[in-house]
Order: C-alpha cells, then structure tokens, then sequence
C-alpha cells in the first residue's frame, strides 16, 4: 500500500457504480466509512486466500483480477476499472479472497468494512439493488467464459473476449478503444492460450481492418463485423 490513508469525500464517491443513485449528501456520510489509497502500478491490493474482509471502490486506474494455482500458475480472469467494486464476495460470506488483486496502473481506491457496507446495504435500497445486479452480472459472465472455454476454439474465445472489452468501452455505435490492453501473455493466461495465438490472431483481425494495435491499447474499428465473427463460429 501506497503512502498515507487519504480523506474520502462525496466528491470521491460520485463516480462509483455502486453509489450512483445517491445524492450529494449520502455520499458524503458514506465517505466517512471509507478509507483512501494510493496504489503503484505492479502493487498487490489484495492476495489470495487473505483473511481481509474489506470491500473496495475503484476511483481511478485499472485492477487486474487473478488467481494462482498450487504449482504458481497464474490465471488472469479480469481487469475491472474507475466506477467498478471488488472483494464483495469476501466482505459478505465472511470467506477468505478467492483471488488477487493488481494495480495495472496507478490507482486510487477507497475501502470499507464489512460490517459498515452491510449497514449500507441496509439503509441505502437503491445501493442494494446496484449490488445485487452487478453480482448478478458477475454469475453470468463466469457461466460465459465456462461456456466458451468448454466449446470454443481458441481463436472465438479471443474474439468473444475483445467483444465483451469493446462494448464496455464503448465510444459510439460500432468503435471502441479498449485502454489499457494486456499484455499478451497476460490475456493468453486468462484465455488459457499461449501468447503466440493472441499475437498472431490480433495481426489476422488487423489485416481485417476490425483493430488498430497501439501502445498499451487496442482499438477496436468494427464491433459489428467481430460480432459476426463470433457468431459464425458458434454455429449462428
């Protein structure tokens, strides 16, 4: 952990999914629950199987979510953003981190205690409800990925990851710059692929004129035509 613990304030909050439905001064009593901090970049937030039952608010950077196995394989399974929320599962079920959490880029983060998002959760209906659709979001996109990984070939779990990336980031209708990009090797992890079929499948989707390659981005040119790609290969 980076420095000092910082002052929060409803400022702090405004851009946090979780509290959108909140006023000025809801925020402001909810900051008074949180602690601030500033991450480097390769600095570990949390670690597996940790005790810590805090949640976490992303105020800016970029996280990436993993997890190792015995033998130290790691398994990129995501990278969450400014707005997002991690280690709810661990401040509601009481059970150890079920994965780690890295700074991708420098990050500043707020936290709360478990019992203090529970009175939240209480008091608040409308944070309540927020929560229960991101989990609800966070189920199907686990059931997505077991899916694709039991039925795609590698190349469609590429593009079906880049799809899902590019319509978070979503600029206008059929654009999208995913920032930042993993690194190859990162996503191959994630895609349970080696790093020179991500390389050689973002040439072939260049050579499409879908993505444009930059430093630490990628930009995605045509959605539609990686959504037809992807439907193709499940047989639509």
């Amino acid at each position: 952990m980076t420095g000092k613990e910082l002052p929060a304030t409803a400022e702090t909050l405004i851009g946090i999914d979780l509290f959108r439905g909140l006023d000025s001064d809801q925020r402001e009593a909810l900051a008074t629950y949180c602690r601030l901090h500033r991450y480097k970049v390769g600095e570990i937030v949390l670690a597996q199987d940790d005790p810590s039952r805090d949640v976490f608010f992303i105020v800016s950077g970029t996280v990436g979510v993993k997890q190792y196995s015995p033998a130290g394989k790691e398994v990129a399974l995501r990278q969450q953003g400014a707005g997002e929320t991690f280690g709810e599962l661990s401040a509601l079920d009481e059970s150890p981190r079920s994965a780690s959490v890295e700074a991708l880029t420098e990050c500043l983060i707020a936290s709360m205690a478990p019992a203090q998002l529970w009175a939240v959760l209480e008091q608040f209906p409308t944070v309540n409800k927020t929560l229960l659709l991101r989990l609800t979001q966070l189920v199907r996109l686990l059931s997505d990925r077991v899916f694709e990984s039991s039925t795609l070939p590698v190349k469609a779990r590429i593009h079906a990851w880049i799809l899902r990336a590019a319509k978070d980031a979503a600029e206008g209708e059929n654009k999208a710059v995913i920032k930042p990009f993993p690194k190859h090797q990162q996503l191959a992890n994630e895609l349970s692929t080696h790093r020179e079929a991500i390389t050689r499948e973002l040439a072939e989707l260049s050579n499409l004129d879908i993505v444009e390659r930059g430093s630490g981005r990628l930009t995605v040119n045509d959605i539609d035509g990686l959504q037809a790609l992807l439907d193709t290969a499940r047989g639509r």
